[in-house]
This record gives C-alpha cells, structure tokens and sequence, in this order.
C-alpha cells in the first residue's frame, strides 16, 4: 500500500488504545457477570470447568500486559512520543511481542466466538433500543 512501518506500527497503537477503552466500557457494562465469572474460577474446592470466556479473559489480560511491556520498557521500535526505556532489555523484546502477537490471535477468534453467540440477544437489545426512541418521539408529539 506504500505506507511505511511507522505508519502501521502508530495505527496498530492508536487502535489498541481505542480497543483498551471499549474493554473497559464493556467490561463495566457487564461488571457482575465478569466478577462472578472470576470469582467462580478463583474458588478453592469444586470450580466451574474452564470455558471459552474464562480462556478469552486470560487472553485479553496477556496480551494488553505484553503489548504494553513490548512498547513502554523495552526497547525495538520507535514508541510514537520518544523512547521510554526502563532497561537494556532488547534480547527479551521478541519473546514478548512473540508471547503478545499469539495470544491476540487467540483473543481474536474467542472474540469472534463471543459475538457469536451473543448476536441475536445483541439485535434483540438493538430493536429495543429503536422502539423505544420512537415510541419517545411519537410521545413528544
């Protein structure tokens, strides 16, 4: 496409930030099934099998904690703001981004997985959501 390395490596961490944020929002949209979920495998004694969404959850963490390792405390790529280096760490650097690249593969396909499954209660919500603007609008009238 005739862009350079800069130009995908600042697009691939400005979407990050973007993907970290809707996390969050998702993640406190859905604070007390994500807590009991957690809490339901940290349990001592009989626990839940692990599932699709405990294993997206582990990814999900993996791979935000190495991407920002990978950008901020070691050192590779030119981060967008300067270098911000903790340490002479570069033998280390690929096994990181190694560790961050597989384990975001494998968020990406349980992702796909998640929405799946959820599709139809996400249109149902959806359609909800619609008629109740319109019939909001029909009442202001």
């Amino acid at each position: 496409m005739g862009l350079g390395k800069l130009f995908w490596l600042d697009l691939h961490r400005f979407s990050s930030i973007v993907a970290a944020i809707g996390v969050v929002i998702h993640v406190a949209l859905h604070w007390k099934i994500f807590r009991r979920t957690l809490v339901k495998f940290a349990a001592k004694g009989e626990r839940r099998p692990i599932n699709s969404e405990t294993i997206m959850y582990a990814a999900c963490f993996i791979a935000m904690l190495t991407g920002l390792v990978s950008l901020f405390a070691l050192q590779g790529s030119p981060p967008v703001f300067g270098p911000v280096v903790f340490g002479p760490m570069q033998g280390v650097r690929h096994h990181w981004i190694d560790v961050h690249n597989i384990s975001a593969l494998i968020l990406f396909a349980l992702v796909i997985h998640h929405v799946g499954h959820r599709q139809s209660f996400m249109i149902r919500q959806a359609l909800k959501q619609i008629a109740a603007m319109k019939n909001a609008d029909k009442m202001r009238q």
